[in-house]
């Protein structure tokens, strides 16, 4: 027994071989990231969720031993398996960019136009609720980017913030399961900006309906509703757009993003 544990700690001595560590540039990264999003520190800050401080910090060559390490890993993956492991980890970015919208460029021109209206009114309809919130939510955040340092957008999602990256200035209130008929509360804290967004909630709330109306006529309003009566789009300044939102069965996919079918008309 003394012989055994006199050879452990004769091992225990050994010193145990090192690795080379991988180059990894998280600084270079985030100045990337900055340059092609085209934020300031204070607002970049607030959608990594830290401090401005720190983020700078961090830009400048401060230490961020947990992110290097993650990089480290990724690194040794091959590219694909690299990207498909991010794009499993990340939520969904609506935007025109994306190529379930952007692979129809005719429909994507269409879309730009819709985001340079100063007021007015874009209603999108559609069976499901997912499209639909991709397709409004896209055209929030491309509206958003037009001058990404500003606040361009304000409004109510009932959906939590889950579904896909938030759009900046929206409130989502998780409430998407609530029963049919239950008025929602929604208080006057949220004012219309360049842009009011309302995505299931012109339906749950009485008191948001004369806002929207009258926002129509200083900035443009978007709605996302299963369906919208016409009577209701009387109450609305032009110009007033409607988008259809549905899905191709005759696409051999299983992905309602790849099989998703647009149209726009104007009223």
């Amino acid at each position: 027994m003394a012989a055994k544990h006199l050879a452990m700690n004769k091992d225990s001595t050994i010193p145990t071989p090192t690795t080379p560590l991988a180059p990894v540039r998280v600084p270079e990264i985030l100045r990337t990231l900055r340059r092609e999003l085209g934020l300031n520190y204070r607002n970049m800050a607030k959608f990594a969720g830290v401090g401005a401080t720190t983020l700078h910090d961090w830009t400048e060559g401060a230490p961020v031993d947990q992110i290097e390490a993650l990089l480290r890993l990724l690194s040794r993956l091959p590219s694909a398996a690299r990207n498909s492991a991010l794009d499993a980890t990340c939520p969904a970015m609506p935007s025109l960019n994306h190529v379930s919208i952007a692979r129809d460029r005719l429909l994507t021109g269409y879309l730009r136009e819709l985001l340079a209206i100063t007021h007015g009114t874009t209603i999108v309809v559609g069976e499901s609720e997912y499209l639909r919130t991709f397709v409004a939510t896209a055209l929030a955040h491309s509206f958003a980017t037009l001058n990404p340092n500003q606040k361009n957008v304000s409004g109510y999602d009932v959906h939590a913030p889950t579904w896909f990256v938030p759009v900046d200035g929206v409130t989502y209130l998780n409430a998407w399961k609530r029963r049919n008929g239950q008025e929602l509360i929604l208080g006057e804290s949220v004012k219309p900006a360049k842009m009011f967004f309302l995505n299931g909630v012109y339906s749950r709330s009485t008191a948001v309906r004369p806002r929207a109306h009258s926002a129509s006529k200083i900035c443009h309003v978007v709605i996302a509703e299963q369906s919208m009566a016409r009577s209701d789009f009387a109450h609305f300044e032009t110009p007033k757009h409607l988008i259809t939102v549905s899905v191709d069965r005759n696409t051999n996919s299983s992905d309602d993003l790849e099989r998703m079918q647009i149209q726009i008309r104007e009223f």
